[in-house]
């Protein structure tokens, strides 16, 4: 079933997409052993050897070994929990940085003030 190896080359294009997003966003990669390569965002050699990989893997579908089937399906799901789990680290991120950045800008006014009794004086003004 080769549809399970397009299924698959498509699912690691989303994965690279949803990876660079997110380290964009502030996630951090939890692969140990692409950690250190990722630090902003998924390099041009890595999109090539995902995407290649999935290639070869795809050609040895069409051998008609009924193993590989089974074997492409539970990449394929794991690959969608991968997915799945990207973007709702993306989206929770996204939601932390939008309370950070708020606290941030309550805390500028803070600084701009010598101490507490001044900033709550000019609290209670507005």
């Amino acid at each position: 079933m080769i549809i399970l190896g397009l299924f698959l080359i498509i699912l690691q294009i989303i994965d690279i997409i949803t990876t660079n997003i997110g380290i964009k966003n502030g996630c951090e990669e939890v692969n140990p052993f692409l950690k250190k390569s990722l630090k902003s965002g998924f390099p041009l050699y890595l999109v090539f050897v995902k995407i290649g990989l999935g290639t070869l893997l795809t050609c040895f579908l069409s051998l008609g070994i009924l193993i590989l089937n089974w074997i492409f399906f539970g990449l394929d799901l794991f690959l969608l929990f991968v997915i799945i789990n990207n973007t709702l680290g993306i989206h929770i991120q996204k939601k932390w940085n939008r309370n950070y950045f708020y606290e941030y800008n309550n805390m500028k006014y803070f600084t701009q003030y010598l101490d507490v009794r001044n900033w709550i004086a000019f609290a209670n003004k507005k």
